[in-house]
């Protein structure tokens, strides 16, 4: 699997161990987690499907997570990056509670029905802002826009992207 080989260079390239990495050890994140794993870096595993950590309140671990990131972006403990895909997930998978009172998420199987696809983005933010403890930083660097591109050009003279006369 080449992209276990990628995920290794950029582990290494940012001096991680695999106790600060964490994966999605549910449904097509199985088989990456096990190709990492037999490849020496045997990752700490999420479920969302598991039991809660606060099983009175919430469904699973993946509910639970998801509240929880999205009480610490309320309280602005967690700037998201400006990404119009990502705000799109963060902000249309919904929430209810089940049939004991115990809030849950809206499943993926849900969404596909009405159109909207896996909140994959979502899901990878809400990991790194759930995951691991509130002692671990997480940088995470925003794209720049169309603007910042083209000024930057701009600065180290080459003129505008698609501008050039030849």
């Amino acid at each position: 699997m080449a992209s276990v080989g990628r995920f290794i260079m950029e582990f290494e390239k940012f001096n991680l161990n695999p106790e600060n990495i964490y994966g999605d050890a549910g449904g097509l994140g199985i088989p990456m987690c096990d190709a990492l794993a037999e490849s020496g870096w045997a990752i700490n595993r999420v479920n969302n499907g598991e039991r809660a950590y606060d099983d009175r309140h919430y469904a699973n671990r993946g509910s639970e997570m998801w509240y929880t990131a999205a009480r610490k972006m309320e309280k602005c403990e967690v700037i998201v990056p400006e990404d119009d895909v990502l705000i799109e997930q963060l902000t249309t998978r919904m929430g209810k509670t089940n049939s004991r009172g115990k809030l849950i998420l809206e499943s993926k199987q849900d969404m596909r029905s009405k159109g909207i696809d896996s909140p994959d983005r979502g899901d990878a933010l809400v990991g790194c802002i759930t995951c691991g403890g509130d002692g671990n930083s997480v940088e995470v660097q925003s794209r720049m826009g169309i603007f910042e591109q083209m000024e930057e050009q701009m600065d180290h003279g080459y003129g505008i992207p698609g501008m050039n006369a030849g």
